[in-house]
């Protein structure tokens, strides 16, 4: 890929977190200001959700920054590096921290809002200000979330995880709504007034319960390719289907494969075994095959890390 078209996609994706994080900036200022005035538990755990989130799409810039590095990495210069096999591991360590985070910030709220329903519930007298509230980060959630679903549907998993975390706070907006209209038609039907107090923490309650399952997810992920295991079986069978037709064309016994994806890099290490001795090839031959399966696989990730090896003795396989 040329340098110039590196440049440009390294250019949009700070672009986009840079966006994200002026975005979750006015987010985060309305939800405090908001929470405060009216004394609200879900909106305050919604704007310390979006402040904390600001900081860990500051972390996604700096991640973003070290991994780009390697675009102009010099092979000629390997030895003055530490990091012979990329920077792309940076990738799901972020991503692993800023999960963490999340769950850290979900479990909190669930256990500060059992405590507020064991102390008998919290007084809230302003359901239509705290409608208006969600309403409006609804629409900033939205709008924020679509914006960088359009532009960053082809960059990494960082601008993925950034969009996520957008959709999550859009839902989480949403839930703002219905727990002030709930806690509203409470406190104009007599009989239920008495329950009102309970619908701020209840709906804290099932907003961590049910948001804790992204970043979960997440970290499962992060945690298997920062382990170098396989990556999706999807991905798995694409290789498979690749490299299965050099071994008919080119009379090879067996190939044995080992790839792993780490951050936005597939790594692939492919050695054909040749059971034939006598059998030669030219160096111009096997770096034909080489060329002939890197095409290939970029298909399935055009950021590619390729080892192809071939060998008579099925121990160096």
């Amino acid at each position: 890929m040329p340098q110039k078209m590196l440049t440009n996609t390294q250019k949009k994706e700070r672009q986009l977190i840079q966006f994200s994080i002026a975005m979750g900036t006015v987010y985060t200022i309305a939800g405090i200001t908001w929470g405060i005035l009216i004394q609200s538990g879900i909106i305050l755990f919604d704007a310390i959700y979006s402040g904390v989130s600001i900081l860990l799409s500051m972390l996604t810039m700096y991640a973003l920054l070290v991994i780009n590095k390697d675009n102009s990495f010099d092979a000629n210069q390997c030895h003055n590096s530490s990091f012979h096999m990329g920077r792309t591991a940076v990738e799901p360590l972020v991503n692993m921290v800023k999960s963490i985070v999340i769950i850290s910030i979900c479990l909190y709220g669930f256990v500060s809002a059992v405590l507020v329903l064991h102390q008998g519930g919290a007084e809230n007298n302003n359901a239509s200000s705290g409608i208006y509230y969600g309403i409006t980060t609804a629409l900033i959630c939205v709008g924020s979330w679509g914006y960088l679903k359009f532009l960053g549907q082809q960059h990494n998993d960082l601008i993925q995880a950034e969009c996520e975390q957008w959709m999550v706070d859009a839902v989480f907006s949403l839930l703002v709504v219905v727990s002030f209209t709930i806690s509203y038609l409470f406190n104009q039907t007599e009989s239920l007034q008495h329950l009102a107090g309970y619908v701020d923490p209840m709906t804290v309650i099932v907003a961590t319960l049910y948001f804790i399952k992204v970043p979960i997810n997440r970290l499962i992920k992060s945690t298997k390719e920062l382990l170098v295991m396989a990556p999706d079986e999807t991905i798995q069978q694409q290789i498979k289907q690749v490299l299965q037709p050099f071994l008919a064309q080119y009379d090879f016994d067996n190939q044995i494969t080992r790839a792993t994806k780490t951050g936005r890099q597939l790594y692939v290490d492919v050695t054909f075994i040749i059971d034939k001795p006598e059998r030669t090839f030219r160096i111009e031959q096997l770096d034909k095959i080489r060329t002939e399966i890197e095409s290939q696989l970029k298909l399935i990730n055009d950021d590619l890390w390729l080892t192809v090896s071939f060998t008579n003795d099925r121990y160096w396989a």
